[in-house]
C-alpha cells in the first residue's frame, strides 16, 4: 500500500503545484503555512508519518488562520494529512481529512474537477482498510464518472480512465464489468482510428485474461483480433508483437490446444532477444478453474424458495450460486497475473441483485487465492481464524511438463493441516503454466518450487 500512496503523494502535489502557480493572491499569504506543507512532505517521504501527520496539522492550523476553513490552500495539507493517517492505520482520521479535502475541491474548483482524482484514490484504500470495498468501488466508479464530465463519454482522452476502472474492476474480481470497460475503450479507439489501431492491442489482451480469470473458453479468440491488426500495422513495436504472440500461446494452452499454443510461444521465440525471464523457466498463467469434479450432468443443487402463493418449492441453482455458497469446501481457485490483485472479490453487478450471491468474498492465499469462508470449511476448528491461516504455508516442487502440465507434485516443507495439503495437490494438477523453452522448443522442467500461503 506504501508504494500506491508514494505515488499519489508525487500526483497531489503536482496538482497542486499547478493550482497555486494558476492562482492570482498575495505571495506574503501564499508562504504562511507552506514552510509547514512542505516539511510534512519531507517527514512523509522520509516514511516518518507521526512526524508528518503534527506538520501538516500545524499547517492547517496556520493556513486557516489567514485564508480562513474554505481556502483552496487546504486541499494538499488535508490530502497529505489523510495518506499519513491512512499509512498509520487511522483510518477514520484518513477518511476525515480527505473528505474534508474532497468538499473543498468542490468549493473550489468544480464537483466535477480532475483535481480530486489523489483523493479519491487514497480514499478508495482508506475504505478497503476499514472493509468497505464496495464503498471504495464508488470511488472508482466516481473518478471515471469525472472524466466522462471532463472530456466527454466518446473521447480518446477517456480511454487511460477506462483502462484505471478496468483494471480495479479486475483486481477486486468484477471479471464482466472489466471486459465491459475495456470493450467500451475498444469501441472509442475504433470510432478513433479503425478497426485495425494498434491501440486496440491492449485490451484486447485485457480482454482475454479476464475471460481465463472468469474462467471462461475460448480467450484465444479475442487475441485472434489483435493478429489481424498486427499483420496490418509494420510500426507495431517488436515488444508488443512479442507480447501478443505470448498471450495467444497462453490462451491457447488453457484452451489445450498444445499445438497452436507452441506456434505462438515459437514465434515470441523467434522474435525476442531470448530474454531468461521469458523462457528459461515455466511461468504462471493467469486463470481460474473449478475444483468440482463431479460431473454437472449427474449433480444438481438446489435451494428453497417461495412462490407467489407462500408455497415453499425447490429451484435449481445457477453454477455462479452454487460456486458462492460458504458451507463447502473450495469450488475455484483464482491464480491472478500479478500481486496487486486484492484480497477480495466484489460481485459483478448482475450479481449482487442475487441473494444467493455475497455482494463481497473475502479471499486468502498467494499466489493462489480461495474464498475464505470456503477455506475455513476444510480446515481444523483451531486454524479457521485469519491470524491462524496466516502462519500456515507450504513449499511444493513439481514437474512442468511441455505442454504446461503439472506432474509430481511433492510438498518438502509444510504446517498445513493433510485437507489442505490435498487441495493444493489438486489445485495444481489444474493449473496450467507456461512451459520454459530451449532453441526454440518448450522442454519439460523438474523441480520447480512454489510456496502457498494463505494470509
Amino acid at each position: 500500500m506504501r508504494a500506491i500512496l508514494k505515488v499519489l503523494f508525487s500526483l497531489s502535489v503536482v496538482i497542486a503545484t499547478q493550482a497555486v502557480i494558476g492562482a492570482a493572491t498575495d505571495p506574503a499569504e501564499d508562504a504562511v503555512g507552506e514552510e509547514r506543507a512542505q516539511l510534512a512532505r519531507i517527514h512523509e517521504q522520509n516514511d516518518e508519518f507521526n512526524l508528518a501527520v503534527e506538520q501538516y496539522e500545524k499547517a492547517v492550523d496556520e493556513i486557516e488562520l489567514v485564508d480562513g476553513q474554505f481556502t483552496e490552500r487546504l486541499i494538499e495539507p488535508l490530502t497529505g494529512l489523510g495518506r499519513s493517517y491512512l499509512t498509520l492505520d487511522e483510518y477514520e482520521l484518513a477518511e476525515e481529512a480527505l473528505k474534508r479535502a474532497q468538499h473543498l475541491t468542490h468549493r473550489n474548483r468544480g464537483v466535477h474537477s480532475l483535481s480530486q482524482a489523489p483523493i479519491l484514490e487514497v480514499l478508495t484504500q482508506t475504505f478497503l482498510q476499514r472493509d468497505q470495498p464496495l464503498k471504495a468501488d464508488q470511488q472508482q466508479k466516481l473518478a471515471l464518472y469525472i472524466s466522462e464530465r471532463q472530456y466527454g463519454k466518446s473521447s480518446p482522452e477517456l480511454v487511460p480512465a477506462l483502462y484505471k476502472l478496468g483494471d480495479w474492476y479486475m483486481r477486486t474480481g468484477q471479471f464482466r464489468e472489466s471486459r465491459k470497460t475495456y470493450e467500451r475503450a475498444m469501441e472509442i479507439i475504433e470510432s478513433d482510428g479503425g478497426i485495425h489501431d494498434p491501440r486496440l492491442l491492449k485490451p484486447l489482451q485485457l480482454i482475454a485474461e479476464t475471460r481465463r480469470l472468469e474462467g471462461i473458453c475460448c480467450s484465444y479468440k479475442d487475441l485472434e483480433e489483435a493478429l489481424e491488426i498486427i499483420e496490418n500495422n509494420a510500426n507495431v513495436t517488436n515488444e508488443m508483437v512479442v507480447s501478443v504472440y505470448l498471450s495467444l500461446g497462453d490462451a491457447y494452452l488453457v484452451s489445450h490446444d498444445e499445438e497452436q499454443a507452441h506456434t505462438f510461444y515459437k514465434r515470441a521465440w523467434d522474435l525476442s532477444d531470448k530474454d531468461a525471464d521469458k523462457f528459461s523457466k515455466p511461468r504462471k498463467i493467469a486463470m481460474s478453474e473449478d475444483l468440482d469434479t463431479r460431473s454437472p450432468s449427474f449433480t444438481r443443487y438446489y435451494r428453497i424458495e417461495r412462490d407467489v402463493f407462500g408455497q415453499r418449492q425447490l429451484q435449481e441453482m445457477t453454477p455462479e450460486e452454487k460456486r458462492a455458497q460458504e458451507n463447502q469446501p473450495p469450488q475455484e481457485f483464482l491464480l491472478p497475473s500479478s500481486d496487486e490483485h486484492y484480497n477480495i472479490r466484489i460481485a459483478d453487478a448482475v450479481d449482487r441483485f442475487n441473494d444467493y450471491i455475497e455482494p463481497v468474498t473475502r479471499l486468502v492465499g498467494d499466489p493462489f487465492k480461495f474464498n475464505y469462508q470456503q477455506l475455513r470449511y476444510i480446515l481444523p476448528l483451531n486454524k479457521r481464524d485469519l491470524e491462524e491461516l496466516a502462519d500456515l504455508y507450504m513449499t511444493m516442487t513439481f514437474t512442468v511438463e511441455a505442454d504446461g502440465d503439472v506432474e509430481n507434485v511433492q510438498i518438502v516443507d509444510s504446517n498445513t493441516p493433510t485437507r489442505l495439503n490435498r487441495l493444493m495437490g489438486r489445485v495444481l494438477r489444474k493449473t496450467q503454466f507456461r512451459p520454459a523453452f530451449a532453441d526454440g522448443q518448450p522442454v519439460k522442467t523438474d523441480g520447480v518450487k512454489l510456496t502457498q500461503t494463505f494470509q
